[in-house]
């Protein structure tokens, strides 16, 4: 019983951080721009869409979300 829940647990997460977005919206000087998730500094603004994956956590400045 506990190894299938280990299992289950391991392919969970797996498809948690296969959904991971390589690339993402920041906004920088009144422009959207497409960077690389890795080049995200502390400070950028992200800006996500509906029905995008929310790829790093934060803080809602602008807007309205429901998040799941």
């Amino acid at each position: 019983m506990v190894s299938k829940i280990q299992d289950n647990t391991k392919k969970v997460l797996a498809n948690t951080f296969g959904q991971q977005p390589k690339k993402i919206w920041i906004l920088k000087n009144e422009v959207e721009l497409e960077v690389s998730l890795d080049t995200l500094l502390i400070g950028d603004i992200v800006v996500v869409n509906t029905g995008e994956v929310i790829a790093i956590d934060g803080l809602i400045i602008k807007g309205i979300a429901m998040i799941d």
